[in-house]
């Protein structure tokens, strides 16, 4: 989705094309017999678009975004759970950007009353890398539709602002399937 704003791309993604590295570290503790809590840092390094047609041209460059999360988990009876997770990010690249870092960070909150569902909120807010004075930010409600533990199906409806079209809303419905010999949970 192309912006009025000079430049900038408005949607999700982090403007990572090709091969791209990630990293994750990250550490659990008890809290209680029945909670956790959960510290991790990220990394992802990669080429972004080039786009000489666009005007000024947008030349190749390499992308890195670091990130650190702290997440709560509260076990129930059975299947039963809170989970609670922010994170903070940033994101330079040296061309794309003029060196600029852009920020950003998301809150999350998610209850699965059983195996089958779940229902969570998200707020997420995040500076555009080639104008960081400019941000974007919008509140989630999503549903999950839990089938087996190799696929489900999500609904999130959006509502948000963006600087050059004012408030939005968007619903998305995601079909998420997994495959292997040892297949785990998908969040």
């Amino acid at each position: 989705e192309e912006s009025n704003l000079p430049n900038i791309v408005a949607g999700p993604g982090a403007n990572v094309t090709d091969r791209f590295s990630t990293a994750r570290l990250w550490t659990s503790y008890p809290v209680t017999e029945n909670s956790e809590l959960e510290l991790g840092g990220s990394y992802l390094g990669g080429k972004s678009d080039d786009d000489p047609s666009a005007a000024p041209p947008i030349l190749t460059d390499r992308v890195h975004i670091k990130g650190v999360d702290v997440s709560y988990r509260r076990f129930g009876e059975g299947s039963k759970r809170l989970l609670l997770r922010g994170e903070q990010f940033w994101r330079k690249g040296a061309t794309d950007s003029d060196g600029a870092t852009a920020t950003g960070y998301y809150l999350f909150a998610n209850y699965r009353p059983n195996k089958y569902g779940s229902v969570g909120l998200l707020y997420d807010w995040s500076e555009f890398p080639q104008a960081t004075n400019l941000h974007e930010s919008a509140m989630s409600l999503i549903l999950t539709k839990q089938f087996s533990e190799q696929y489900y199906l999500r609904l999130q409806a959006i509502h948000g602002q963006r600087p050059d079209s004012g408030l939005f809303n968007e619903l998305w419905l995601q079909w998420v399937w997994g495959v292997g010999p040892h297949t785990h949970n998908l969040e």
